[in-house]
Formats: C-alpha cells, sequence, structure tokens
C-alpha cells in the first residue's frame, strides 16, 4: 500500500503527462456505431434535442491528463469540458458558452466525457492504459445497458464507474478511477498534480472569454474552495493578486521570469538563492515535472527561514507558468502566474496562490487566516514593486 505521507519519488521526465494524439479520437466511429455523437458533431447539425437525427446519448472528447476512460455528466461539466478540454477550435468552443449549456440542458440522454489519449501514460510509465476502440466501446455499451454502478469523483464532481465490465484488465479497471491507478502504482503525488493543473488550466482558458456563465467557471473546481479548519484533507488557502503596469508583455515576461526578477520583487524583504546550476537560466528553460532544487528563502537576504522545493507544472512561454511544490512549511504550494497584454505598452499580471501548512501549525484551528494575509502581504508587496519598477498603468482592452 502506498503510504500518502511518504515523500515524493523523483519523476524522470518521460513521466510528464503526453499530449493527445492529433486528430479526432481514434474510438470516434465507436461513439457514432452504438448511436451516439460527439458534441461538435451534434452541433455541426444545430443541435438539436429532437427530431430523426437526435443522437442517441452525447461524448465530449476530453484531452485532460487527469480524466478516466468514461464518464458521465451533467449539462454544466459537459459545457465546461467541452469548451476548455478540446486541443483545438470545435464548433463546441466556437459556439457561444450560454447556447451550448442551453442545448446540453436540452438534451434527453444521457452525456459523456472520454479520454482522448492515454491514462498515466506515456507507455513505459507504470499503470500506462492507452483508451483505445475497445477500450470505450465495452464501457459504453455496459453504460448504455445500464450495468455500471456510478459514484462521484471526489476531485471533478462528475461520476465515474465504480463497478467495471470483468472483460476489462485490472488496470483498465482501476483507470476508471483514475485517483486508484496512479495511487496503485506509486504515483499518487503525481495525481494531485495533475488534478490541480487541470482545474487551473480549465480556469484559465474559460476567463479568457468574456461571456463563459458563472456556473461553467465555478464547474471548472478552480480555485478550490475550503470546506474545512480540519488540518486532514482540508482544502488549500487561496489568495490572488492582479497590476496593469506599463510595459508590453513580452518584456514583462523577460524581466520577471529570471532569478534576478524574483529578488527584485521579493527585496528587500526576502531573497531567494536558487541551486548554482539554475546560473542565468529562466523559467523558459526550467524542466516540466521534475524539481530544480531546494531554492532558500533568506530573510534579509541572510537568515535561512524557508525553503521551496520549485517543480514547474506547466509552462506557456510569455504567458503562464504554474508551479506545484513544496515547501518546509507547506505541505503544498501552487504559484500561477499569468501575463497578458492590456495594451500596445501595457500588460496585466495576475498571481494566484494556493497552499496548505505542514503540521503542526495545521492542527491549530483558523490557521488558514494568518497564513493567508501573510502570503498575500507579500505578494501585494510584489506587485508594489512592479508597479514601481514599470510604472502603473491601465488596461485599454
Amino acid at each position: 500500500m502506498v503510504d500518502p505521507y511518504a515523500e515524493p519519488r523523483p519523476r524522470p521526465e518521460s513521466a510528464d503527462a503526453p499530449p493527445a494524439p492529433p486528430g479526432p479520437p481514434c474510438w470516434a466511429g465507436i461513439v457514432g456505431e452504438l448511436g451516439g455523437a460527439l458534441v461538435e458533431q451534434w452541433l455541426a447539425v444545430g443541435g438539436r434535442p429532437d427530431g430523426d437525427r437526435r443522437p442517441r446519448f452525447l461524448v465530449v472528447a476530453s484531452t485532460a491528463a487527469s480524466v478516466g476512460p468514461l464518464a458521465r455528466l451533467g449539462p454544466i461539466k459537459a459545457a465546461m469540458l467541452a469548451l476548455a478540454d478540446s486541443p483545438e477550435p470545435s464548433d463546441a468552443q466556437i459556439c457561444a458558452p450560454a447556447d451550448l449549456l442551453a442545448a446540453l440542458r436540452a438534451f434527453p440522454g444521457p452525456i459523456f466525457a472520454a479520454r482522448h489519449g492515454q491514462i498515466a501514460g506515456p507507455p513505459d510509465q507504470p499503470g500506462a492504459v492507452e483508451v483505445d476502440r475497445t477500450l470505450l466501446r465495452t464501457l459504453l455499451e455496459a453504460a448504455l445497458l445500464d450495468t455500471i454502478e456510478w459514484e462521484r469523483d471526489p476531485d471533478f464532481g462528475y461520476e465515474v464507474p465504480a463497478t467495471t465490465p470483468a472483460t476489462l484488465t485490472p488496470d483498465q479497471a482501476l483507470a476508471c478511477r483514475p485517483r486508484l491507478l496512479f495511487t496503485a502504482h506509486g504515483r499518487v503525488y503525481e495525481h494531485a498534480r495533475l488534478v490541480a493543473a487541470d482545474q487551473s488550466r480549465r480556469r484559465s482558458r474559460l476567463d479568457a472569454r468574456p461571456d463563459v456563465p458563472a456556473p461553467i467557471l465555478a464547474a471548472t473546481g478552480w480555485p478550490p474552495r475550503p470546506t474545512s479548519d480540519s488540518w486532514k484533507g482540508a482544502a488549500p488557502a487561496m489568495v490572488e493578486r492582479s497590476s496593469t503596469v506599463a510595459v508590453g508583455a513580452a518584456d514583462l515576461w523577460s524581466a520577471v521570469t529570471t532569478q534576478a526578477g524574483v529578488n527584485y520583487e521579493l527585496a528587500p524583504f526576502v531573497r531567494m538563492r536558487m541551486p548554482p546550476s539554475i546560473g542565468d537560466a529562466t523559467i523558459d528553460d526550467f524542466p516540466i515535472g521534475a524539481s530544480i532544487g531546494r531554492c532558500w528563502m533568506l530573510l534579509g537576504g541572510f537568515i535561512p527561514v524557508d525553503y521551496d522545493d520549485v517543480c514547474l507544472s506547466e509552462l506557456e512561454p510569455g504567458r503562464r507558468f504554474l508551479e506545484q511544490s513544496k515547501m518546509a512549511s507547506l505541505s503544498f504550494w501552487q504559484h500561477e502566474r499569468i501575463i497578458e497584454p492590456a495594451g500596445p505598452d501595457a500588460a496585466t499580471v495576475t498571481d494566484r496562490l494556493a497552499f496548505r501548512a505542514r503540521r503542526p501549525l495545521a492542527w491549530i484551528p483558523g490557521h488558514r487566516r494568518p497564513l493567508a494575509a501573510i502570503v498575500g502581504a507579500l505578494f501585494s508587496h510584489r506587485h508594489r514593486r512592479l508597479t514601481a519598477r514599470f510604472g502603473a498603468a491601465r488596461s485599454i482592452l
């Protein structure tokens, strides 16, 4: 049995979640053979909820690394995945989100999500499962015959198979609840990173559209909401800061993604000392999914008070990074920074933080409020430093 409190083992570079294969899913034809349709195909003919061409069921093809081979969705979750998880612009993404949600709510049949690609891949990783035509056909047929018992996924809120057909291999059966597959193969920390990364990526992608209804945004699960003051299983505390400064987005990215840029923001209270191997590298040079080593936080530039075991989970060069790490004081630390153009010579920088204290601090009732105040004060200071360096600006976009 995997010890959930054990230190995560180092991840080889090949352990990063593989991208989805290009083109339509290999199992797309199976959906049609069983009387269903991909949501994109259904929208292409008008998304009619009735008539002779009405499909028996709908399927959203998801490229998210945390999605299993088949999940059962309500209309809000289906709309969110259709908008956020397609690898390229589709009819679902071009459609007005409110219209998409209305059409899905009017659809009388079941709606599923199916993974386009591998689960727990790439293939050389323990537990990797390919979602091929045979696997999806087996699961869809069982779902349509109502021989699957469903349970709520604790991470995403949609339904996943609690029972599976006997013809599935052990790993295929576990893949229907991906957290069990990752846990069975000693990759529990990797799954936790994937969950947070997918939730954050979806929210970021939907935030880029001005017309997404609030229920669809909320369905991303990001940012997580605290549900308890208990340390065990408690949701992370959250902080967000945003500023618009008088410098182009590309120049701002170049300035803030170096060790010198980070330390300019932290000065004069704290200095971050990165491993010597980093040298003059920027965040664009960091590995994805592997720690760069401990970065010590030095109070006043000299006194070690904490460290950040920096691990970059996602990178969109020039626009966004997502760091998911551990610190001496925090069992979970996530920092997402997004830089968006706000005019010809202006950019908006947004920092979203999620964090959870280690024991014994985590045992103290109400510890989140002062912890969030400290993190909030630090990032307010960082944003004041950025404004002082580049000047304040107003977005004209």
